[in-house]
């Protein structure tokens, strides 16, 4: 095994990463902040610095979402869209102290939140709309019929989901820890 990339086990690596927590974002160890808290999947006070990483990228997968959409990437640009209100609302959970969130749909990361906060205005539509684009918009399996993602979505398709996910990026910022 010298050498190789994953030194260790696959159970290893499930045992540290998951089950003791030493990883919050599977990637990085410098963004580990160790807590007391009895809760694996909550830090009482948040975690400001992974909540700005998280708020950072959402914002650069809008912008890039407008560059799909200028360009004439309507699938691409829906996907992206989705991507970014889904990177907004879990920086928002991570800042409410969240240390974990493993679900890739909007409408629960809204309810997730709204459970603990009420500067959060009603999304549920908004977070619908992008959660029904994040297979369709990429994959020719994930549409009814013959059409391809690249052929099925608009660009209405497209302003809708870019529309969404900029109320969801704004209402995210209002409801941000300062």
């Amino acid at each position: 095994m010298e050498g190789t990339i994953f030194p260790l086990r696959r159970t290893e690596w499930f045992h540290q990463n998951i089950i003791l927590d030493a990883l919050p974002d599977y990637a990085r160890c410098d963004t580990y902040i160790p807590s007391n808290d009895p809760d694996p999947l909550y830090m009482t006070g948040g975690n400001a610095r992974e909540a700005d990483r998280w708020f950072r990228q959402a914002e650069s997968d809008l912008v890039a979402a407008k560059i799909s959409l200028e360009g004439g990437c309507f699938d691409w640009a829906c996907f992206q869209a989705q991507q970014s209100a889904a990177k907004a609302m879990k920086s928002v959970l991570y800042a409410a102290g969240y240390r974990k969130i493993l679900t890739h749909s909007l409408y629960e990361l809204l309810l997730e939140y709204q459970k603990s906060a009420d500067c959060m205005p009603s999304l549920e539509q908004e977070a619908k709309l992008l959660d029904n684009v994040y297979i369709t918009s990429r994959y020719p399996n994930g549409l009814a019929g013959s059409m391809i993602p690249s052929e099925y979505y608009t660009k209405e398709d497209a302003d809708r989901c870019l529309h969404s996910a900029g109320l969801i990026l704004d209402a995210v910022q209002r409801c941000m820890p300062r």
